[in-house]
């Protein structure tokens, strides 16, 4: 069923390789992107910028 979502045909073994290689760098973006949300909102809150 995995690889019907879009009915590309795609096979099992292809599609779930397709999934592993697609996962982990978007894992790698997620934590660089929070990491730089905490270190923005650090500096924010050292400058005293209130977001409310």
């Amino acid at each position: 069923m995995r690889g019907e979502i879009f009915k590309l045909n795609i096979p099992a073994k292809i599609a779930n390789n397709l999934v592993i290689a697609m996962g982990l760098p978007q894992l790698i973006t997620a934590l660089i992107g929070g990491a730089f949300a905490l270190i923005l909102i650090s500096i924010l809150e050292k400058r005293k910028v209130h977001m409310s």
